[in-house]
């Protein structure tokens, strides 16, 4: 068998007609659709590298958010802690404060009434002292010391200082009557001399009322309303009594 060129360059032309057919309608839309699926695939990844940008982001913005909010979550809670020990040494002090004021209270009271305890132990000692010495003053009384008494009520009646002497005035100039008592009966010339002694402070004397009264132990006592002359032994011990009481 020969070599046939026609039938070779027949072939060879068919040849180049499919390749050109094959690279016009084939070729060039695989390798647009190749193109166009490595456009979308490099979009693909593009898109998804763009997506983990964005989640690295969004993570690192998170990490620091969080880490923020455990800064101010730690500074919160340490003022916190200030606020609180600051509140516990208030109320502490506040408690203390108030501890202290109640022991004083306390204090006071038992002093208050430790005093109470001796002013009424004063005042019963002083009461008893006073009709102890009512007894004795009582045996003792004579009609030498009534009059030594009478002699010295009419010195300290003459004697007024000048406040007493101007309320005698006033009780002298409304009085309607002076009352008079004694331990045991004036004498005419006691009566005598108090009423000249009584006379020397009023314009006008008002009636004088005699009256005895035995508790007065010894002595007498004179009364213009309001106003009053004790010159007796129970005025006396009434008067120690009283002062001793209030210590």
């Amino acid at each position: 068998m020969g070599f046939d060129w026609s039938t070779f360059v027949l072939e060879t032309i068919n040849f180049l007609v499919l390749v050109w057919l094959l690279r016009h309608f084939l070729y060039r839309p695989v390798l647009a659709m190749i193109e166009q699926r490595q456009r979308a695939v490099q979009q693909t990844l593009d898109d998804a590298q763009k997506a983990r940008d964005e989640a690295r982001a969004l993570q690192a913005d998170y990490q620091a958010r969080n880490t923020q909010w455990q800064v101010e979550l730690e500074q919160r809670r340490q003022a916190l802690g200030k606020d609180l020990e600051a509140e516990r040494q208030r109320r502490m002090q506040a408690l203390q404060a108030d501890l202290a004021a109640e022991q004083q209270r306390q204090q006071a009271l038992r002093k208050h009434e430790q005093e109470a305890c001796e002013r009424a132990a004063q005042t019963r000692a002083a009461g008893q002292a006073a009709r102890f010495a009512s007894r004795l003053l009582h045996d003792l009384a004579t009609p030498a010391l009534a009059q030594r008494i009478f002699e010295v009520a009419l010195r300290d009646l003459a004697a007024l200082p000048p406040d007493r002497v101007e309320a005698l005035h006033s009780a002298l100039a409304s009085a309607r009557a002076v009352v008079v008592q004694s331990s045991a009966p004036l004498a005419a010339d006691q009566r005598a001399r108090l009423e000249a002694t009584l006379a020397a402070w009023a314009a006008t004397l008002p009636d004088i009322r005699y009256a005895e009264d035995t508790a007065l132990v010894c002595g007498l006592r004179i009364r213009i309303d309001a106003w009053e002359l004790d010159a007796s032994i129970a005025g006396e011990l009434r008067a120690f009594a009283e002062a001793d009481g209030h210590g």
